[in-house]
């Protein structure tokens, strides 16, 4: 079988050999949890954040230098690699690229020809302002934002001020943030995980964040919650409390007890995300519901928008709900997801984005006969086209894509298992 880049085999673990059953036990509270915690499956940022710590990979080990435990390679990033080279001024390295790109000087001629693209750019953002205002004047418009809270939406009615939704329950923000502190833990220990004992520049942020912890868990009695979420919260932050003070003990730890430590946290990190995911999809699904009444008809030519990362593109929560509210056919028409490469993104730079691409669709219509031309790449076809040529050439098999209409409601992340391999949800057992 072939092996991720990045990973060398050696012999496995004995953490990572042992079946299932023969893994670290996991000690659960006595409370039983109520019927409301088994709702909605957890928030989207929490478990992707969750995913290095809780679905670690049966993937090969490799002894490392001589007296020192197995860390298996797929640590490596995270860790070092065993026998790198010294480290390197990284930033230093890199002030050579600039923004990336290498430019040669125009000629005269050729900078009469490059001015009109230039000039191109200019024209549309002199009209952005008038598409902005055209839209906002004609249809109601939804910004969904991501954030540590929940998320935030913003509706816009044609020609009325903005209402803002009020944010999801407090215990949402809480319990994520609770979650959240078992993957800080994983992050100040796992790059010494190699050399604990030499590389000891784990203590000392240790150390505080143990101190954060304390008084943390001394703040629970406090705040208002139920029972079942305050011992959920407890007990993570009683066992991050625990293993740190383990590792503080000794002045050192192991990878097979930081595998163990995560392990153990995936029943507890799971009632975590069905506390977070209910609280979300209670409070979102009223407030769309809450703007679907009062905008009655206005409701079926809504658009709305929301924006993600990578990392959260997949099963996207906000988009998720609000497509439940606006339907199937809202999909990829009035309803966009927009990726971003920043985890949150200012509700002006949502309207601009959402302006630009309708008013394209007006002039894919206009040039091409086809409204929803322009959601695609202009150049598919003559890339696609050169790809197949220089392929054929070389004698080698092109690799490209299925072409879905322009005007598709898929949804627009991976749903197919056709080309996938494991699971496509987290075994919080």
């Amino acid at each position: 079988m072939t092996q991720p880049a990045g990973i060398r085999t050696a012999g496995a673990s004995a953490a990572a050999r042992a079946p299932r059953a023969h893994r670290p036990a996991t000690t659960m509270p006595a409370t039983t949890m109520p019927a409301a915690f088994h709702g909605a499956r957890g928030a989207a940022c929490l478990a992707a954040c969750l995913a290095v710590l809780l679905a670690l990979p049966a993937l090969p080990a490799r002894a490392d230098t001589a007296g020192k435990p197995e860390v298996p390679a797929f640590m490596d990033v995270v860790a070092g690699a065993p026998g790198a080279a010294p480290a390197v001024d990284i930033g230093k390295l890199d002030e050579a690229v600039g923004d990336g790109m290498v430019r040669r000087e125009a000629t005269a001629a050729e900078k009469k020809v490059i001015e009109l693209n230039n000039v191109m750019f200019g024209i549309y953002d002199a009209n952005l302002k008038k598409f902005i205002r055209n839209l906002r004047e004609q249809n109601p418009i939804i910004i969904g934002l991501f954030n540590g809270d929940g998320g935030s939406m913003i509706l816009y009615p044609p020609g009325k001020a903005p209402i803002v939704a009020p944010p999801v329950a407090p215990v949402y923000r809480l319990v994520k943030s609770v979650g959240h502190s078992s993957m800080a833990v994983f992050q100040l220990v796992a790059t010494s995980v190699r050399d604990p004992a030499g590389d000891t520049s784990w203590r000392a942020p240790a150390t505080a964040y143990r101190a954060s912890l304390q008084e943390a868990l001394g703040s629970l009695d406090a705040i208002e919650m139920t029972g079942e979420q305050r011992a959920v919260m407890r007990e993570l932050i009683t066992r991050n409390i625990a293993f740190l003070d383990s590792c503080l003990g000794k002045g050192t730890y192991t990878y097979a007890e930081l595998e163990a430590f995560a392990y153990g946290l995936r029943p507890l990190i799971g009632k975590a995300t069905e506390i977070a995911g209910l609280a979300q999809v209670e409070h979102w699904t009223g407030v769309l519901k809450d703007w679907r009444r009062m905008l009655g008809d206005d409701w079926g030519r809504t658009y709305a928008v929301t924006n993600t990362l990578y990392v959260t593109r997949r099963n996207n929560i906000l988009f998720t709900l609000l497509a439940q509210q606006m339907g199937r056919e809202a999909i990829n028409t009035r309803l966009l997801l927009l990726e971003t490469s920043a985890f949150q993104t200012k509700p002006q730079q949502m309207l601009e984005l959402l302006a630009r691409i309708v008013a394209d669709r007006a002039l894919g219509k206009v040039f091409f006969s086809d409204y929803y031309l322009m959601d695609s790449e202009l150049l598919t076809d003559g890339t696609r086209k050169a790809m197949t040529d220089l392929a054929a050439q070389a004698g080698e098999e092109v690799l490209m894509p299925p072409l879905a209409p322009f005007l598709t409601n898929a949804w627009p992340w991976q749903t197919s298992a056709e080309f996938g391999t494991g699971p496509s949800q987290i075994d919080w057992k």
